[in-house]
Formats: structure tokens, sequence, C-alpha cells
């Protein structure tokens, strides 16, 4: 993995937003406007997919909401511990079907959830845009969510985000807070052929 100084150095020149991105445990318990929550999911809304169906769809609850502590309980304990600080939760599904009119082939639509994929990286590279960082997580009660958004079943549950404001690292004690880095990108990138690496 590619390391200097803690800090993550990319193998090949990409904008710095790829690499200021992270996704914190530690926020500054900052609140977030509704305002700045949704300039977040509208970079999500522009992100491609299969034949335009944008099949995402985003529940999100703001920590002065009075509802705040139900949907923060949906989290497992572990993401709960940290994530009761962020400023807001997102929750993300994808539509499994293309909506009616749409080709046949397409009634089991393929790529849902990558479409939302890169709907939901949309969301993080603005909230890193924005000083804000966004942690998904697939660790929450997907049938209590959809319990008590009335999202139907024919809506994959993706991931839940929590947003809020990163603490600079020298205010985390132990300084526990450590940039994540990446396998090279000879380990993930081949031209023409796979090479399964050892």
């Amino acid at each position: 993995m590619t390391e200097k100084n803690s800090v993550r150095v990319a193998d090949y020149p990409i904008h710095d937003l790829f690499l200021k991105r992270s996704s914190t445990r530690y926020f500054s318990e900052e609140s977030m406007s509704k305002e700045a929550l949704l300039t977040l999911l509208e970079a999500g809304r522009w992100a491609a997919s299969a034949y335009n169906n944008q099949p995402w769809v985003f529940i999100y609850v703001l920590r002065n909401s009075p509802n705040w502590k139900k949907y923060l309980e949906l989290l497992f304990p572990s993401n709960r511990q940290w994530a009761e600080k962020a400023a807001a939760l997102v929750f993300v599904a994808s539509r499994k079907q293309a909506p009616e009119g749409k080709e046949v082939i397409l009634l089991e639509h393929y790529s849902h959830s990558f479409d939302t994929g890169m709907a939901t990286a949309h969301i993080m590279l603005q909230a890193a845009n924005d000083g804000w960082s966004a942690h998904p997580m697939i660790g929450f009660d997907m049938h209590g969510l959809r319990e008590i958004t009335g999202i139907p079943k024919n809506y994959r549950m993706e991931i839940a985000l929590a947003i809020g404001r990163p603490l600079n690292p020298s205010d985390i004690a132990n300084n526990e807070e450590k940039p994540s880095l990446r396998l090279p990108l000879s380990e993930v990138a081949f031209e023409e052929k796979f090479e399964e690496k050892e």
C-alpha cells in the first residue's frame, strides 16, 4: 500500500478530493442545516445509471429532528456508539425493477445496486468537498428501517451514511484517526488479462 508520512499518496495524478475523502468515526457534533444535507443528496441525484433509470432513494434524518433517536437506534451498537455524534443519517435503497414502460429485459434491473453505489459515491465526494465526512455502514437493522419508512419490498436496502463535520486529528485522543490506504493500482488493474495476486 502506498504511504508517505501516514498521508494518502496516489500512484498517478488525481484530483485531491479523492484523497481528502475519508470515513471518519470522530465527529465534532456540529449541526448541519437541511440545505447543506440536500446539497449532498443533489450531487447523488446526478449520478449516472443504466438507461437513466435512477433506481436510488435516500431517506434522511438530521440530529436535531425529534425522530433522530428512532433512526439512530436502527444502527448496530458498534456503529451507534460513534454515529450518535454525526449531524445526519442517510439510508440508501435501490429499486430492483425498471419503471413501467421500460424494455422487458429491464424488469429485473441488473445494475440497480451498482448505479446506487455511484450515487452514494457522489454524495460522499460532495461531502468531502464541503468539509463534511460521510461514513458508509452496512451494520443496521434493514428490516426495521423498512418498517418505519415504508420502503416497499421491491427496493433493496443498500447502505447507511453517517454524515458530520470531522474532528481535527489533533483533537482526537491518542491520534487514533489514521488515513486508510489502498492496494497499489498494479494489484487491481490489468492490461487485457486478469492476473491473480497471491
